[in-house]
């Protein structure tokens, strides 16, 4: 069985995350991301899919359980919106990736009201045959 959507655009909450080094607001010359994604924590909304993304063929979370995001430049948009530029790894497959966040200091967690902190909340677009997330009968997007 085949899912077209796999292909296109599909969104991945990523709230499982190590970041080692923090964003400073209001010293973005001194910031930096590290953070580790598990990639095994993709959450399309649907299962069968998402039994899919995690296989050998797409993210294969047994080989490479785990994504890296990091960044070192950082650019103020406004208010409390910045954009990092930084290095995605994906499958040992590196590129550069911005992403748009906002730094939410005591907030509610993206995933739980009860769990408290300061958050940084972001997306960007990928395109995951880039990344090699796609092999076998999914390397032809057409």
């Amino acid at each position: 069985m085949r899912y077209g959507a796999i292909a296109q655009l599909f969104h991945w909450a990523v709230v499982a995350l190590l970041v080692t080094q923090f964003f400073l607001a209001n010293q973005a010359a001194h910031s930096k991301f590290v953070v580790t994604i598990d990639t095994g924590s993709v959450n399309s909304k649907d299962k069968d899919r998402d039994d899919t993304l995690r296989g050998a063929d797409l993210f294969d979370v047994r080989r490479w359980p785990q994504a890296r995001y990091v960044a070192e430049k950082f650019t103020h948009v406004s208010g409390n919106k910045s954009m990092a530029l930084g290095s995605l790894t994906i499958r040992d497959v590196s590129r550069t990736v911005s992403i748009e966040f906002t730094f939410e200091p005591e907030a509610s967690s993206p995933a739980s009201s009860t769990n408290k902190g300061s958050w940084l909340i972001g997306s960007a677009k990928l395109k995951c045959l880039e990344f090699g997330v796609g092999q076998g009968e999914w390397r032809d997007t057409q």
